[in-house]
């Protein structure tokens, strides 16, 4: 597997992130910062209300803010929605934890709109609010710890382009379009192709709201409707493996350039067997850690960064069969 771009580290408090501690080429998400040992933080309890607990990606930000409570002596309470993707569901897990009196609340959003009302019950309650992964849009966030999707995907979409010598055929596998991840991956890779390459056509895009049977019915649907595929992009992993399949049965995977988003495990051992072309890596488990780091700051009344933009690697499979080096 090799290392081919890495995305510059934005911090939004003005200091400057340290680009040399995320150039390793394994998936960057099992690597934590020190912890700061504060003997004050032992009786501080932060509610971190999940996305989901069973997408394989998001499970290592979970394990993100779980290492970061353990690290800093806090406790965490850590609860998720029924199912993943269950707005309602996490409004209710919201409205729980801020009952709870929480010293800090980190939230994951389902929806970048829905869980506002959210947020500004815990304002009213005083409990400091840190967003991490998908924005939110409305009420008052401490703390913002994402990565910047729409830049990632732009570097996605260079890759593929080069990979298809600047014309194709193009699917897209969109995750949900209401949560500002899921839009801003979509809009970065459509907008950097429209902009760039107008030989590149996306022929259809498949809405697949982060379920991976969605993006295995609709890139089965894309390719009925759009035989003449030339490149893939999946907005998160498990829709990278989910299409696999559907590509092997119409004989065309050897032929497609598949990218996906996340680097997750199990896209990177596809990737090893030759299925996967290539990789955008997001730094998963830190988004959960620093924002865990991030609340227990905000609970003890110290200022932190306002928006943080964790870095994006882009791996690429050594066999891949369309693609080409980068300088």
């Amino acid at each position: 597997m090799t290392l081919t771009l890495l995305v510059t580290l934005i911090a939004g408090c003005g200091q400057s992130s340290d680009p040399a501690e995320d150039n390793s080429t394994a998936a960057p998400a099992d690597e934590s910062p020190e912890p700061s040992e504060d003997p004050d933080t032992e009786k501080l309890v932060i509610g971190y209300a999940a996305k989901s607990a069973t997408n394989t990606s998001f499970m290592i930000t979970n394990n993100g803010c779980e290492q970061a409570a353990k690290d800093l002596g806090v406790e965490l309470i850590m609860l998720g929605p029924p199912k993943d993707q269950d707005v309602a569901g996490q409004l209710a897990v919201i409205e729980d934890l801020v009952n709870r009196n929480v010293d800090a609340l980190v939230i994951a959003a389902a929806d970048s709109s829905a869980v506002v009302s959210g947020v500004q019950k815990a304002n009213a309650a005083g409990i400091p609010v840190i967003a991490i992964d998908t924005a939110i849009n409305g009420g008052e966030i401490a703390s913002y710890v994402t990565t910047d999707n729409l830049a990632a995907a732009a570097l996605g979409a260079e890759w593929m382009a080069k990979a298809l010598d600047g014309k194709g055929n193009v699917v897209m596998i969109n995750g949900v379009l209401a949560q500002s991840v899921g839009s801003e991956r979509r809009d970065g890779f459509y907008n950097y192709m429209a902009e760039n390459f107008p030989d590149i056509k996306i022929v259809a895009e498949v809405n697949s709201e982060w379920q991976a049977d969605k993006a295995m019915s609709g890139m089965e649907d894309a390719l009925r409707a759009n035989p003449d595929i030339d490149g893939v992009f999946c907005a998160w992993d498990a829709g990278t493996i989910a299409v696999i399949p559907v590509l092997e049965q119409a004989g065309i995977l050897d032929e497609v350039a598949l990218l996906g988003f996340d680097a997750a495990p199990d896209a990177l051992k596809q990737m090893k067997e030759g299925k996967v072309d290539a990789d955008i890596a997001q730094y998963l488990f830190k988004i959960g850690y620093q924002g865990v780091e991030a609340a227990v700051k905000a609970a003890k009344g110290e200022a932190s960064c306002g928006y943080v933009l964790r870095g994006s690697l882009r791996f690429q499979a050594p066999s891949c069969r369309r693609c080409i080096p980068y300088a």
